[in-house]
């Protein structure tokens, strides 16, 4: 089952969810992995060349993404 908030694959069955926000003001979020680690280098530069998508996101999904947050966040 996909999560329509987070994008993120997750099962029932898991008991950890994660929720990759990062809510500055209700006016910027930003959304996904920023994963540092030798791996994600390119191949050419002796990494593994694995790759992390981040997102900034403005306007009124920003605020519903902040919402997501304060509402998922003990």
């Amino acid at each position: 089952m996909l999560s329509a908030i987070d994008g993120a694959a997750h099962t029932a069955h898991l008991e950890t969810y994660i929720l990759k926000i990062l809510a500055v003001d209700g006016k910027v979020a930003f959304v996904g992995g920023l994963n540092i680690a030798d791996a994600y280098a390119p191949t050419e530069d002796g990494g593994e060349g694995w790759r992390d998508n981040h997102a900034r996101i403005e306007g009124p999904s920003a605020a519903r993404l902040d919402d997501e947050f304060l509402e998922n966040t003990p």
